[in-house]
């Protein structure tokens, strides 16, 4: 789980490397194997496939919010290879740090500079297009330009030609809604995962205090399959 955050940095240095490009930008000359923001909604899905799998167990335990927050952590450090709490923790930095930049991406094309969506788009043969700037696979979501039919990432829609905001297309695959909804659940994983048995403390007037509720895990895609279209399905029919 270490290394989540030396691949982001070292993606972001490679991929926005100045030079004679487009925009000044040209990235690295080899493009991505994988798209990484697709590697991070993939280990969340993990998270919540191991969550479903265990749901009867946990079901029990949803009267006890202490209870459930322990069964959740015993999960997962019974079918993860390492420290759930390590793992979980980075992932939730570079999630959100990856959903924050979606977002405001997002925002700027469609509200700042009024580009034209399309949703529920998915990936020809389930593979994330290459941004023909940088050579990243954007994940989330892509740009297409309808007069030079080239795709960029979000970031470098502007980048690659001259043309107008109408002539430019974001391709939405992960709804905002789905960004979110994984987000809030590996918070709650993450806060599953750091749970402490504290002893039973009491009011000022003697009673005893209910101790804070345990998030509800969110749902995990019915299938893992690698494909767009399958994540897509999931977010948008069950999240």
């Amino acid at each position: 789980p270490e290394w989540l955050a030396f691949g982001s940095q070292a993606m972001d240095k490679y991929h926005n490397k100045k030079g004679a490009g487009a925009g000044g930008l040209r990235g690295g000359k080899r493009s991505d194997i994988f798209a990484h923001d697709q590697l991070l909604y993939h280990l969340g899905s993990k998270l919540s496939k191991i969550v479903l799998r265990n749901k009867e167990k946990l079901a029990g335990k949803r009267e006890s919010p202490s209870d459930l927050h322990v069964a959740i952590k015993e999960a997962l450090a019974r079918d993860l290879p390492y420290n759930p709490a390590k793992f979980v923790g980075s992932l939730l930095r570079e999630y959100n740090r990856s959903a924050r930049m979606e977002l405001h991406l997002r925002k700027w094309l469609m509200h700042d500079l009024r580009v034209p969506v399309m949703e529920k788009v998915t990936y020809p043969n389930a593979d994330p297009p290459l941004c023909c700037v940088c050579k990243c696979m954007p994940y989330f979501s892509y740009v297409v330009c309808r007069n030079c039919v080239k795709v960029t990432c979000p970031h470098h829609a502007f980048a690659q030609c001259d043309c107008k905001a109408d002539a430019k297309v974001l391709a939405l695959v992960v709804s905002d809604k789905g960004i979110s909804s994984m987000e809030n659940f590996i918070q709650s994983v993450k806060k599953s995962c750091n749970f402490q048995v504290l002893s039973t403390t009491t009011t000022t007037n003697g009673a005893k205090a209910d101790p804070a509720p345990a998030p509800t895990p969110a749902p995990a895609p019915a299938a893992a399959t690698p494909t767009a279209t399958a994540f897509v399905k999931r977010e948008e029919g069950k999240v």
